[in-house]
């Protein structure tokens, strides 16, 4: 009887730990450094940045999932396609926005997978996620003159 109780115990007590361990925190944080809810017209860019931080104590690379009429920038200072973090580490992330190669407004993102696993990704908090709206041309005025 006792062997059964500790059994129980025991299976009770990992099955927890597990149950905890699912709500760990994620393992990316972002930070919005630029407005990420606006109206882009069809002619213009924007640039989104983020500064994004490897929460864990041990190195992680990741990658962008893609983003229609979205651009990841690599210049210097910002994160590479595929960019390895250390421990504790920060990049920013860079989007350049094309008005021009939007079809649809975007509700989301960005999403950003750990390297060679697209179960594993982070993106940020909803209120900080892209919310671009597509600046609709129906009300617009165009002006021509002929000579």
């Amino acid at each position: 009887m006792k062997t059964q109780n500790y059994y129980i115990k025991s299976c009770l007590l990992a099955l927890s730990l597990t149950s905890f361990s699912s709500f760990a925190a994620p393992i990316l944080s972002f930070t919005a450094l630029t407005p990420t809810n606006f109206t882009l017209p069809a002619s213009k860019t924007a640039t989104v940045k983020y500064l994004v931080k490897n929460m864990s104590k041990k190195s992680h690379s990741f990658s962008m999932l893609p983003i229609a009429g979205v651009t990841q920038i690599t210049s210097a200072g910002s994160c590479n396609t595929i960019f390895a973090l250390g421990a504790k580490h920060t990049c920013i992330l860079t989007l350049e926005v094309s008005g021009a190669n939007l079809s649809n407004n975007i509700t989301t993102g960005p999403k950003v997978c750990e390297q060679g696993n697209s179960l594993q990704c982070y993106q940020p908090f909803e209120e900080n996620q892209l919310h671009i709206t597509l600046a609709s041309t129906q009300n617009q005025t165009y002006l021509s003159a002929s000579v």
